[in-house]
């Protein structure tokens, strides 16, 4: 009786042998599924190279099925893969069926047709779950940058605000913003996400404007230093390996350092007489914008952005005096006013990451 029981086994495990050929596995790593079906259960994976038992309805498909393709298009190079089925037929560990998809398999049928198949599907296998070496600083665990510092410098439209002169202005000569600013801001600890920084940020613009006073042979040069102070805000609203593109704004404090030149002359232009006086005084700015920045080496950007300064009501005093009443406004009418005011910035940077 145990006997029999022995070859009856024999002859089970034989019939399936017998009813099979065999496929070569292309990709690292093909998992085979308890049924044709992409979300069943994967019972096995099978490394690549490894020889695997194929149910020979699958080989004789193929075959008849190229030698359709290759009658049909006779004297045609048809080196392609010709696909019968999405899944082939197989066997697991413990000789249960088992279902491989067929991209993964290389059919084994010993004559012309195996050059029909190509040796791989994938320019990369999506079974790959390698890292090329070297591997990249970090792994496995990547810690965000908690810090950025940068520096830039700036360029700035004209602002139409000058002193209140006791005579008309005929012509106007507006200069241009230059600045440079430095700011440092910190990664949020609420933010998993690292796209909100905050921090603060200091600044010094520059400009000088002429002005040529009606009737009056008075030119007057306007040199303006404005100081600024105060916190900034930044949000990545884009974020890639290399670029990184933020909306920003900083709310800032300002004292304003004002020194203006006016000059009499005569009707060949010569300077006669000549006097100046400083006004000083504090503002408060807003500076919405938005910054580009692309990495070119390890934590190091270059940045590219605009802003807009909002520049609230403000006015400067005198702080020196002066020598002649011929230039200025007399009494509570000798200052600097400006009104609400806006120019919009350009800037060019650097920014490091740490």
């Amino acid at each position: 009786m145990k006997i029999k029981l022995f070859w009856l086994l024999i002859l089970i495990f034989y019939i399936p042998i017998t009813l099979a050929d065999k496929g070569v596995v292309l990709v690292l790593n093909a998992p085979l599924f308890k049924d044709m079906d992409y979300d069943s259960t994967i019972v096995q994976y099978i490394r690549q190279g490894t020889i695997i038992y194929i149910h020979k309805k699958h080989i004789d498909d193929f075959k008849i099925k190229s030698t359709i393709e290759e009658n049909t298009y006779k004297g045609q190079n048809r080196n392609k893969l010709v696909l019968n089925s999405e899944f082939y037929e197989t066997l697991d560990r413990n000789a249960n069926t088992a279902f491989i998809p067929a991209q993964f398999v290389k059919l084994i049928t010993n004559d012309g047709n195996e050059s029909k198949q190509p040796i791989s599907n994938y320019l990369h296998d999506p079974t790959d779950y390698r890292h090329d070496e070297p591997l990249p600083k970090q792994y496995p665990l990547y810690e965000p940058k908690q810090f950025r510092s940068g520096l830039n410098l700036s360029l700035g439209s004209p602002m139409d605000a000058n002193y209140n002169y006791p005579t008309e202005i005929a012509h106007k000569d507006l200069g241009y913003f230059a600045g440079i600013n430095f700011y440092y801001v910190k990664n949020l600890i609420e933010n998993p996400m690292n796209r909100f920084f905050l921090g603060g940020e200091i600044f010094v613009r520059r400009t000088i404007s002429e002005y040529h006073l009606n009737n009056a042979f008075i030119m007057s040069t306007e040199q303006k230093i404005i100081y600024g102070l105060g916190p900034t805000f930044v949000f990545d609203i884009f974020k890639r390996d290399r670029y990184i593109i933020s909306l920003n704004t900083s709310v800032l404090m300002n004292f304003h350092n004002y020194h203006i030149y006016q000059d009499k002359q005569n009707s060949r232009h010569q300077t006669y007489l000549r006097d100046d006086c400083v006004y000083q005084g504090y503002s408060f700015s807003i500076h919405p914008g938005i910054t580009m920045q692309k990495s070119v080496i390890e934590n190091f950007y270059l940045t590219v952005g605009s802003k807009i300064s909002i520049h609230l009501p403000y006015s400067l005093q005198n702080k020196t005096g002066y020598n002649h009443d011929l230039f200025w406004a007399e009494g509570e009418n000798d200052i600097f006013k400006s009104p609400l005011s806006y120019n919009i910035d350009f800037h060019l940077g650097i920014q490091g990451t740490y």
